[in-house]
């Protein structure tokens, strides 16, 4: 297993190459791959803006752990603007963190705070924070239940987490022909490859099914309030090629979002969990 300066190494070298990549359009995106993030995004977001509408606190304190540049912060500082939020939000990434205040300052997002950090060890006080979000982190951990742990601990009463993670048990796979599936695999790969080699001991060395979260989750003390799917699949260059195979994709996906259970046909599984009710 690596230890905490294996992964800062890791994350650093991996953060610098890809803003470096994306500033200077080395790659272009993979539309079909975008469409997973934009709604595993969007479904944050409407958890978010759910538990802030129904809430009558007048203020909230949210915590982003693994923010990367901030992209989840500062989506959520714009669009949630009639809340009075404050933003902390931690990286192990020294790179990340730097470009992130980079982009604080240039946005003038006052309310928003980066730090270097680390998720298995949060340096908070107990019951700090209203919300907290743990997005497509807990994969590469190798204690992904320390951190969950740390999460509860730093979470106020009654607050709300939101993790969103890979899914391995994902059934569309057993579905698709086992060639096809092999072939967007790979290709698939090198999405995730592009922006710096992902090796095992650095990469998804903690994937769990739902059913394994679950446990963890409850174990350290959460309930567990729903568990949404995002999509079929991440997309890729394979679907960008077929564009029609793509938009079928597409409307099989939107079917399945009125499905219970559907979250066992999904790439990425969010969890919404409570504290202490």
């Amino acid at each position: 297993m690596p230890d905490d300066n294996d992964l800062k190494r890791f994350y650093e070298n991996y953060w610098f190459k890809r803003i470096m990549e994306e500033e200077t359009k080395v790659f272009w995106p993979v539309y079909s791959e975008a469409y997973s993030w934009w709604k595993m995004k969007n479904i944050v977001l409407k958890l978010v803006k759910e538990e802030l509408k129904k809430s009558k606190k007048s203020h909230f304190e949210i915590l982003d752990i693994g923010c990367g540049k901030g992209t989840d912060v500062f989506m959520l500082n714009a669009l949630l603007k009639i809340f009075s939020l404050r933003f902390t939000a931690i990286d192990i990434s020294p790179v990340s963190i730097e470009f992130a205040n980079m982009l604080r300052e240039m946005r003038g997002d006052r309310n928003c705070f980066f730090k270097v950090g680390n998720a298995e060890k949060l340096e908070f006080d107990d019951d700090t924070f209203d919300v907290i979000l743990c997005s497509e982190i807990i994969e590469h951990l190798p204690k992904p239940e320390r951190c969950l742990a740390e999460i509860y601990r730093v979470l106020k009463m009654k607050g709300l987490a939101i993790i969103t993670t890979p899914n391995p048990r994902n059934i569309a796979k057993r579905i698709i022909p086992k060639k096809s599936m092999q072939k967007i695999d790979e290709e698939q790969k090198w999405c995730f490859q592009r922006h710096g080699n992902l090796a095992p001991e650095t990469g998804h060395i903690s994937e769990k099914s739902c059913k394994e979260w679950r446990n963890l989750s409850m174990k350290v003390g959460f309930k567990i309030e729903a568990i949404k799917r995002v999509s079929v699949l991440y997309g890729g260059p394979f679907f960008d090629r077929h564009p029609t195979l793509f938009g079928m994709l597409l409307m099989f996906d939107s079917f399945l979002d009125h499905l219970p259970y559907a979250y066992n046909l999904s790439c990425i599984i969010v969890m919404k969990l409570r504290k202490g009710e």
